[in-house]
């Protein structure tokens, strides 16, 4: 119980609230995406794979060039701002694409953007737990457990919306959550400061993260779009 406690207290509290928001905001958007290229676009199914793997590649990429600005002393709380407006950008896009292309165009260049968010709240929270003498390790572990309980309900919860409400009802659902966390961050997360020692650690964790949550993105719509698909086809929507 202390230690919930002290997961929720203070800045710790703060990243908690953002990181969980966060995680709300891609569960509106990510596992209904191979559905929404498919019923509400028309792609073939062969197309998706294009899809995923460009990107992935270009996740990863631009994952690096933002580890580059914080080893040069940016700061991550922007970096995360920016992130999150690529949130903001990517679904606006999609309710508005017509073809996959045009889908593909939005996922290969602001999409990227927006996935890093997820490695830089991880990233923030490591710092969060140098500066403040917590053990990283399980404060990260603490942040990942509660992101997986979200991601236990959040995905059906998207299906359910997109078969009651559609495709556009999501992604401004997932705008709405990408504006909370701005004003949170705007409004309760102190600047953080990374010494230059632990820059280039840092730097490197963020890349590690960026391919394991490009890796999971992947999987992740995989995993839904076999599961779930099939209940929505069997609703009579195929």
């Amino acid at each position: 119980m202390g230690n919930l406690r002290a997961l929720l207290s203070g800045q710790s509290g703060v990243l908690f609230a953002i990181n969980c928001v966060t995680a709300l905001s891609f569960a509106f958007m990510l596992p209904v995406m191979s559905l929404f290229l498919i019923t509400e676009l028309n792609t073939p199914p062969a197309y998706l794979g294009i899809y995923t793997t460009l990107t992935s590649i270009i996740t990863i990429m631009v994952s690096q060039k933002l580890t580059g600005l914080i080893d040069r002393g940016v700061s991550s709380k922007h970096l995360f701002c920016f992130a999150l407006c690529g949130i903001i950008v990517s679904a606006i896009g999609f309710s508005y694409a017509e073809s996959f292309w045009h889908a593909l165009l939005i996922g290969c260049t602001v999409m990227p953007i927006a996935s890093s968010a997820i490695p830089l709240i991880l990233t923030m929270v490591r710092n969060y737990a140098d500066a403040s003498g917590q053990n990283s390790a399980k404060i990260n572990s603490q942040m990942r457990s509660s992101v997986s309980l979200l991601w236990i309900f959040g995905p059906p919860l998207a299906f359910i919306s997109v078969d009651k409400f559609g495709f556009t009802t999501n992604y401004y659902l997932s705008i709405s959550f990408a504006l909370l966390v701005l004003l949170i961050v705007t409004l309760t997360l102190k600047t953080q400061t990374t010494n230059r020692s632990n820059q280039k650690k840092n730097g490197q964790y963020f890349i590690t993260k960026a391919g394991v949550v490009s890796g999971l993105n992947c999987i992740t719509r995989k995993y839904w779009q076999q599961h779930l698909y099939q209940w929505y086809a069997a609703a009579g929507h195929s």
